[in-house]
């Protein structure tokens, strides 16, 4: 998930940037709904400092303004520390103050863009759900080539929740229920609407038509019973397919720290 920070102190800005972030989640030139949230609204440094610092490792995108009612340290100041903490974060400034801009560059926070809030209403508008498309862009992009480390589910259309994916055993078609899929693992189970080829995928891997399981979580196979166990008592298992037997087999026997 695409994590949101907005630092404002003027809160009717701060109520219409959070509005339409919220907004543009909803309604995007995506077929669904971003995997992002507001997390913090706030116009205090310490808040936001605290928060990255507490989720270095989130994909973070921050809209800060720079003037913050003459506070120290500035908007520039933040997003410079941010820059430092967080692994992934997406910086972009928005300000009364054009003359800031050659600041935001000899800093070397290299921000996404740098908004007027003196333009009209309409062009800011645009030009936030503008920066909010690109941000969202390059979260899928990063996620797309790094590991993945968590699975994220939609229980309720709109709303998105993530699994760490080492709390996951195995992903199976609910028997006897359209397009309902049940989440397994250790002191896990989690049933949410979706189709099972949405997860047919890295790291997952098919094992039967109903079934997808987590490689990294599977303790033992029993080829002659067809059983695929996570643990050495056999207390979570799953069947694997007849046809598959080989590849769970070649998959296991494959060199490497995930098996």
């Amino acid at each position: 998930m695409l994590h949101t920070i907005i630092l404002e102190d003027e809160a009717f800005h701060a109520g219409f940037l959070k509005q339409l972030v919220v907004n543009r989640i909803m309604v995007n030139p995506s077929p669904q709904a971003y995997d992002m949230k507001v997390e913090l609204v706030t116009s205090q440094a310490s808040e936001v400092l605290t928060y990255v610092t507490a989720h270095p490792t989130a994909p973070l995108l921050l809209l800060t303004d720079i003037e913050l009612a003459q506070q120290a340290p500035t908007g520039i100041d933040v997003a410079a520390q941010v820059r430092q903490l967080a692994q992934q974060a997406t910086i972009v400034f928005i300000s009364s103050y054009p003359d800031y801009l050659p600041l935001t560059i000899t800093r070397q926070i290299e921000p996404l863009d740098f908004i007027y809030k003196g333009t009209t209403p309409e062009k800011l508008e645009a030009k936030v759900r503008q920066v909010i498309d690109v941000a969202y862009a390059r979260y899928l992009k990063y996620q797309q080539a790094a590991p993945a480390t968590t699975f994220t589910y939609e229980p309720v259309k709109g709303v998105f929740r993530q699994l760490d994916l080492n709390q996951i055993c195995y992903i199976q078609s609910v028997k006897n229920a359209k397009r309902l899929l049940k989440i397994v693992g250790p002191n896990l189970q989690v049933e949410y609407h979706a189709e099972l080829a949405k997860v047919d995928h890295a790291p997952f891997v098919r094992v039967a038509r109903d079934t997808v399981v987590n490689p990294a979580k599977i303790d033992h196979f029993d080829a002659h019973r067809r059983l695929i166990a996570f643990d050495e008592a056999e207390t979570l298992t799953c069947l694997c397919s007849v046809r598959k037997v080989t590849m769970v087999r070649e998959l296991l026997a494959k060199p490497g720290p995930s098996f």
